[in-house]
């Protein structure tokens, strides 16, 4: 699916594909160890571009329901803009209460 961030980039798409839970999780916890480490799985399982690849990792939240830019907590859905900062946000309901450091 293609996505963008008005926030970061109101003219640009991103290529983000359709991921399923079990490889979610595993992007998650690799997230949590290294956003370059997600960033070189995404590339090299999925055959996405370094430029898309960082999009993914970027947005998505450390926490979910909570923005990635300005810890807003009013998400409910798995790819939303924030009602606040208009960030886009990868809001994957995966581990509630884990946090990405």
């Amino acid at each position: 699916m293609k996505l963008s961030c008005i926030k970061c980039n109101p003219e640009g798409f991103f290529e983000v594909p359709e991921f399923s839970m079990e490889t979610k999780e595993k992007l998650w916890g690799v997230r949590v160890d290294s956003g370059l480490k997600a960033v070189k799985e995404i590339m090299e399982t999925h055959k996405q571009a370094h430029r898309d690849a960082k999009f993914i990792v970027a947005h998505l939240n450390p926490k979910q329901g909570e923005c990635h830019q300005c810890k807003t907590e009013l998400l409910d859905k798995e790819y939303i803009s924030c009602p606040n900062c208009k960030a886009l946000n990868l809001n994957w309901n995966l581990f509630k209460g884990n946090n990405i450091k």
